[in-house]
């Protein structure tokens, strides 16, 4: 037996606000989204690749889980420095650009179940 998974980057709309309405906020925003669907799409690929043994798999996924956990965190705040939380417009367009082509990068492992609730 191999294993056996499911992969979600959920948005919860109803859990989602600023408190400025405005397009370059609302960018913002939908940059950290994007991450989350880039750091979504690592782990299916991470999961994808693994060589599945029986003896250590649970260590294993929490161990692959937890390493992406913890780069997707880091990418997160690392993005709310360098566009400091969407006031620097230039440093803005540039993580949108970068976070563009890492998700292209990674197309091949964005059809994995994917979740919208509000």
């Amino acid at each position: 037996k191999g294993l056996d998974y499911t992969i979600q980057c959920v948005f919860y709309p109803h859990k989602s606000w600023t408190k400025v309405q405005s397009p370059h906020i609302l960018a913002h925003e939908q940059g950290h989204f994007d991450i989350s669907q880039l750091f979504t799409r690592k782990l299916y690929k991470e999961l994808k690749n693994y060589r599945y043994n029986p003896r250590t798999a649970e260590a294993d996924i929490k161990s692959i889980y937890q390493r992406i956990t913890n780069e997707q965190s880091a990418y997160q705040q690392l993005y709310d420095k360098e566009t400091n939380f969407s006031r620097n417009p230039e440093g803005q367009r540039r993580w949108l650009e970068r976070i563009e082509t890492e998700l292209d990068e990674l197309k091949d492992y964005a059809n994995y179940p994917q979740q919208y609730e509000d």
